[in-house]
This record gives C-alpha cells, structure tokens and sequence, in this order.
C-alpha cells in the first residue's frame, strides 16, 4: 500500500504545473524568438557589372569600322540577412557600395527600397536607412554576454519567417589568426545560407552581437562568429552625428598607444612615454613593468602589442602593470592613427559569409549559389523589382568609361602607326 501511494505522488508531482519561475523562463525564448521575427529582414544587393568583350575585339572592330555591340548588364544579386536597430534604420554584415541597389523582405512579402547610410571597413557593417513601418526595433545590450551565456539568432528567409536558433557563447574577445577582424563571439548555434547579419540576441531579445562568418564545414567544428554590440553601436552614432550629410564611411585606422615598450621574456618594461598621449593619460610611466593585457599575463614585448591590432580608435585595453609600490590595472583609450587599406571580407581564410549570390544561367534560369561551394537552380524566378530601369550613371563611373574608351582609341592609334611604319619600310626597300 505505501509503495503504492509512493508512485501515485511521483507520477502526481511529475504531471503538476511548472512554478511559475520555470514557466517565464521557459517563456522569455519564445517573446525574443518573436521580437526577433518582427525586426529581421531579408536584404537583397543588385550588382549591375556590364559584360566586357576581350580588348582584342573591340580593337579589331573599331579598326574595321564595325559598330561595337554594347553587352547587356549583368546583375549579381547577392542575399543575406539585416535587422532593424532604430527606427527606419537597418544593419546588415555585409560591405555595400553607394551605387548598389538594396531591397528589403519583410516575412510575408513587403518590400521596401533601402539607401546607404554608412560602412564599418573594419567591422564589415552597413547601415541601411528604409521605409519599413512594420519593423520593430532591436534594443542594443548594454553589456557584453558572458561564456556561457545562452544566446538565439534569427536569419531571414525570404516571405517566410525568419528562422531562429538556440545557443551559447563559446568564447568572447576571439581573435582569429591571420585575420585583422575585430575581436569576436564565437557562439555554438545553427546557420542558414543567409545567416550573414543575422542579429545575436539574449533572452530579452536585446542584441549582443550580428553574424559575420561561420567555420568552413571542412573543418567539422561548426562554430559561428559575430561582430559585438558595440560596433553597431559606433556605425548607429557616427550616422547620428553626420547628421545626414553623405554616406558616412569608417576606415581602418592604426590605434596608437603612445609607449615604447623593451625587454625580454623576464620582464617587458615602459622605455618612453609620448607627452599627452593615451598611455600618458592613463597613468602609465616610464620604467613600469607590464604584467599582463586585458587579463592575460605576457612575456614579450610581442605579447604586449598583439591586442592592440585588433582594436580601432576609441576602444580600451587594460595593462596590468607592477611598480614599486605593487601591482595597479591601468585602462588606456587607444587614440588615432594612420588609415589603414580595407580588408577583403569575402576572402576570410578559414572562415565563410553565409550568404547567396543570386544570376542566371546561359540559358536563362536562375540559380543560387552560396559561399559553401552549393549551387542549385531556382523553380521560380525571383521577386520582381518594381522599377526595373537601370540607374544612371554616376560621376566616378562616367569618368572610368572615357578612361577606358580613350584607352581603346590610343590602342587603334598605336596599331595604325605600327601599320603606317612598316609600309613606309616597304617603300624604302623598292
């Protein structure tokens, strides 16, 4: 009888109600997966490249007097994900031109146009100004996640609705070897083809970091990097300060610390100090011993100065560093420097951008082609723009076409002069 009742009460507490506790945690992924579905958007970049003939051709037809035949255009489309952060305003994890044409795709079908507002050349971000009503906001986090820390994103899917994915943060503060990216997340979650600028959210649906790259699936690892918070952030407020004046463009500048730094793998000491400079006015001096950067102990000078090549104008990096009267944590806002060229951020070495590029076949039919090396052909044709005339050229680009056509010219030029010369020897010779 009392084993019995025994199991009657097990299988009674195992079929009772979760507390309440349990239920709103069980419950916050759900409001963030729909808060994220009512932010995402498809963004879709038109490419218009015009076809070029061999140099060979168009000499030999302008020689003959043959009307040249002007090749049709032909648009790259490449599809990716973005999210609204403020309102009519979106961020996407990919560079866009200032003559490209963008559309976005809410789920369901509305399209909206979208300009560009500025370009991060170090972070890889866009910010795109838009039309769309319907988008709700994503609040930034204002601080950054934790190991740990369980994190959802949700990419894009054309009209359908975005599709999200549960995770953790595996490791934060991730510099990748050969690739002068910002520091990043590296999450443990599930992507998609159009996973590239998809947001890093946390249970209250506030953005932690947005997609950048995954591992190559060569590498059977499966781990997915994101772009912190804070450089959305940078791109939000240097729009804000523009305060509409052109497309606002971020280089890559070289962070200057204001220090020299000597020593050996005993010890790395401050040699020189720049007057007024970060490292100055932070408090370091001359003669101090560095310990440790951002919590990492070191033993060489190299050790001390790797970090710093990761981070932009503005970012901090803490010194730990010793002195007579003990050990003190110094925090240095690193000044500005020389601009530095843009990186190619679809050539990250062991790393891919998952998203589509979108053309068409000889024969007419569309096909999809992602960074993974996968290409499958499209049942249906895409989603058709509604002005479908090409945009006029601008200045820079009218300027590279007389370049080019006065390049064609003194080609034809020089090939008559070797003409007029060799006949002229042919005379000589009779």
């Amino acid at each position: 009888m009392t084993r019995t009742f025994l199991i009657f009460a097990l299988l009674l507490a195992a079929s009772a109600p979760l507390p309440l506790c349990a239920q709103q945690a069980t419950g916050d992924w759900k409001g963030a997966a729909a808060k994220l579905q009512q932010s995402v958007v498809t963004v879709r970049i038109r490419r218009m490249e015009a076809a070029k003939p061999a140099a060979e051709e168009k000499a030999a037809d302008e020689l003959s007097g043959k009307e040249e035949t002007k090749p049709a255009p032909q648009a790259s489309v490449m599809v990716c994900t973005g999210f609204c952060v403020s309102p009519n305003k979106v961020v996407t994890a990919t560079l866009v031109a200032s003559d490209d044409r963008v559309r976005l795709t809410l789920a369901g079908g509305v399209q909206s146009d979208a300009k560009l507002l500025a370009v991060d050349e170090y972070s890889g971000l866009s910010l795109l100004g838009c039309e769309g009503k319907e988008l709700t906001p994503l609040k930034l986090a204002a601080d950054a996640p934790d190991v740990g820390e369980q994190v959802m994103t949700g990419a894009a899917w054309g009209v359908d609705r975005p599709i999200v994915s549960v995770g953790i943060v595996g490791a934060v503060e991730r510099t990748l070897t050969g690739l002068l990216l910002p520091p990043l997340l590296q999450c443990d979650l599930r992507t998609v083809e159009t996973s590239s600028g998809s947001p890093l959210a946390n249970r209250a649906a506030e953005v932690l970091g947005i997609i950048l790259a995954i591992d190559e699936p060569v590498a059977q690892r499966g781990w997915t990097y994101a772009v912190p918070a804070s450089h959305i952030s940078r791109l939000v407020r240097s729009v804000e300060a523009a305060n509409g004046n052109g497309v606002v463009v971020l280089k890559r500048r070289r962070p200057v610390v204001g220090m020299v730094l000597d020593g050996n793998e005993e010890m790395v000491l401050v040699q020189r100090i720049t007057a007024g400079g970060p490292a100055d006015k932070a408090g370091l001096k001359v003669g101090d011993r560095i310990v440790a950067v951002n919590g990492v102990l070191i033993r060489s000078t190299y050790q001390a100065v790797l970090p710093t090549m990761y981070k932009q104008p503005g970012d901090t990096i803490r010194y730990r560093v010793e002195r007579d009267a003990g050990e003190i944590e110094l925090t240095i806002t690193l000044g500005g420097g020389v601009e530095l060229p843009q990186l190619p951020h679809n050539q990250l070495g062991q790393l891919i951008l998952p998203r589509v590029e979108v053309g068409r076949s000889a024969d007419g039919n569309y096909f999809a082609q992602s960074s993974r090396g996968h290409v499958r052909e499209l049942a249906v044709p895409l989603p058709a723009d509604k002005d479908k005339e090409p945009l006029p050229p601008t200045a820079e680009q009218k300027i590279d076409l007389l370049i080019k056509s006065l390049e064609r010219y003194q080609a034809v030029i020089d090939h008559q002069q070797r003409e007029i010369k060799s006949l002229r020897e042919e005379l000589k010779k009779k």
